[in-house]
C-alpha cells in the first residue's frame, strides 16, 4: 500500500515507494557517470553533495551491475 503521505514521496516501481527527500533520479545517474570516468566515491560524494556512505553503497552496486537507474524521471 502507498504511505499516508502521498506528497511526501515518490512510486519508484509498483508497490515501490521512496521519501522525495532522497537523492534524485539524476543524481544516481551523475553518480554512475563519474563511476564511469573512474572517479571514486568520496570524489563523486563531495562532487553531488552526498553523502560518503550513500555514494559508497552505489558504488558498489554499480561495480556489481546492479545500481538501479531510471529510465524517466516521471
Amino acid at each position: 500500500t502507498q504511505p499516508d503521505h502521498e506528497e511526501q514521496t515518490e512510486v519508484i516501481a509498483e508497490g515501490r515507494y521512496r521519501p522525495k527527500e532522497c537523492a534524485s533520479r539524476q543524481k544516481r545517474r551523475a553518480a554512475a557517470e563519474l563511476f564511469s570516468a573512474g572517479i571514486g566515491y568520496t570524489k563523486a560524494s563531495r562532487i553531488l553533495d552526498l553523502p560518503v556512505n550513500t555514494l559508497r553503497d552505489w558504488a558498489k552496486a554499480w561495480k556489481a551491475g546492479k545500481l538501479f537507474l531510471y529510465t524517466s524521471d516521471a
